[in-house]
């Protein structure tokens, strides 16, 4: 039972990665952005550098995909929409930082007035309930549309 349900989960993702299409073709969809420190995608760890994120479909959600500008990292992460009030969707990435730790939380500047929310991962929810609401705090990085 075990092997079927690996191989179904095997072939969904591997499905999944064969139906990615991009969003849209506007430039406002992708954004260049430098990561000043090493950081976290849901529970994959990328290290700071240069990179591009766009928005993509992947079997009708919206996902993130997060490039390394040499090409040889990518991540997609599934994404929520949530509207922006006022002028609040300049392009950058907002990071939760616990301590040395960084996990991507929300990317705005790739649709006009709208953000895309990440969930928190395990690794994450599991470093909230160990610290203070003091050890937490919000960094926001500028990213560029391209």
């Amino acid at each position: 039972m075990k092997k079927l349900v690996y191989s179904l989960l095997i072939i969904a993702a591997l499905a999944s990665i064969v139906c990615v299409e991009p969003a849209g073709a506007q430039s406002d969809r992708l954004l260049g952005v430098t990561v000043p420190f090493n950081f976290y995608v849901k529970d994959r760890a990328l290290p700071a550098g240069e990179y591009t994120v766009a928005l993509v479909q992947v079997a009708g959600a919206d996902t993130l995909k997060i490039q390394s500008a040499d090409g040889h990292l990518t991540a997609f992460i599934p994404s929520q929409a949530a509207r922006l009030r006022g002028d609040q969707g300049k392009a950058q990435l907002v990071f939760n930082q616990y301590a040395d730790r960084y996990f991507l939380a929300q990317v705005t500047g790739l649709e006009d007035r709208m953000a895309q929310q990440v969930t928190r991962s395990h690794s994450e929810d599991e470093i909230v309930r160990n610290l203070s609401a003091t050890d937490h705090q919000k960094v926001a990085v500028a990213a560029r549309k391209r």
